[in-house]
């Protein structure tokens, strides 16, 4: 299908470029068919994805995808490739979910962290190129978009992503809005993203990675949620969200075993500082027909 009239090499080109995009149509079909359907065969799939794209976990426990960073992989940037990178990520997580079976609990910090790259993306998109018309926020563009595609969009509970210093600072509450695996989280007013990504520096001795050190990211007067927003990040979900005729009902069965009781010794020293400094949650949840404008 990548054939081309006129020159014999444009479709080698292409189908070369469509290999090195991940969650491209070509990238996901060789993640879905490269080892058997297996517990193992999950396993073997994964170290491959995860060689591929040079996943390595530095000093500061932060996990580094280095052939992102130096270009031999790619994320998509543009619309039709986004769309098909969600595909990418039911894929992934299905590898996730096969390789801890059951009631194992997820316990590999590369398998852990993959989770905020898988949303990496997304946040990008949508920082960056995502359309929003007149009267629209990018949360309810977002919103609209995703459902466009058909996808169930969700609003499970929102309190990790609403960490503050005290338990009496309640405000601004975050906005949540799941898409299959994809999870974003939004200012109150739904005008910007609030991630990790959005903070993270490369690293000024080896521009090809991230400056993962927590003194690097201090709270400024230019920038006082610095942290607040780290610890508020998004983080996709590896369990199968539970829908019920269309409508989303919760995050899974799996949810709390792949995505909440992770050991704390995975996760990155930032984070660990960040939630440190912003550790009281709150009960809330995002009311998604308000972020619409149906009421």
């Amino acid at each position: 299908h990548v054939a081309t009239q006129g020159d014999p090499l444009k479709g080698v080109e292409t189908a070369y470029e469509r290999l090195h995009t991940v969650g491209s149509d070509v990238f996901t079909f060789v993640v879905d068919n490269a080892f058997p359907d297996t517990q193992q065969g999950a396993r073997d799939t994964l170290n491959m994805v995860h060689k591929v794209l040079g996943a390595d976990v530095d000093g500061n426990n932060f996990l580094q995808l280095d052939n992102v960073m130096n270009g031999k992989y790619k994320f998509p940037t543009e619309k039709q490739d986004v769309e098909q990178y969600f595909k990418f990520t039911e894929s992934y997580s299905k590898l996730i979910q096969a390789k801890y079976p059951n009631d194992k609990k997820l316990d590999d910090a590369i398998d852990h962290q993959m989770r905020y790259w898988l949303d990496k993306p997304i946040v990008d998109y949508i920082n960056d190129k995502l359309p929003v018309g007149e009267g629209e926020t990018k949360a309810s563009a977002y919103l609209k978009w995703v459902e466009e595609m058909g996808i169930v969009s969700g609003n499970p509970e929102a309190g990790y992503h609403n960490r503050t210093e005290n338990e009496k600072d309640l405000n601004p509450q975050n906005q949540k809005i799941t898409a299959g695996h994809i999870e974003v989280i939004f200012t109150n007013d739904g005008s910007h993203t609030v991630s990790m990504w959005n903070e993270l520096k490369p690293d000024e001795t080896n521009p090809e990675r991230y400056d993962s050190n927590p003194e690097t990211y201090k709270p400024t007067k230019e920038n006082p949620d610095i942290l607040k927003n780290i610890a508020n990040t998004d983080s996709a979900n590896y369990s199968d969200p539970k829908i019920k005729n269309g409508k989303y009902q919760n995050s899974g069965d799996r949810h709390e075993l792949l995505d909440v009781k992770f050991p704390e010794k995975n996760e990155p020293k930032l984070r660990l500082e960040a939630k440190k400094e912003y550790d009281e949650t709150h009960d809330y949840k995002t009311d998604l027909e308000k972020i619409r404008g149906d009421k």
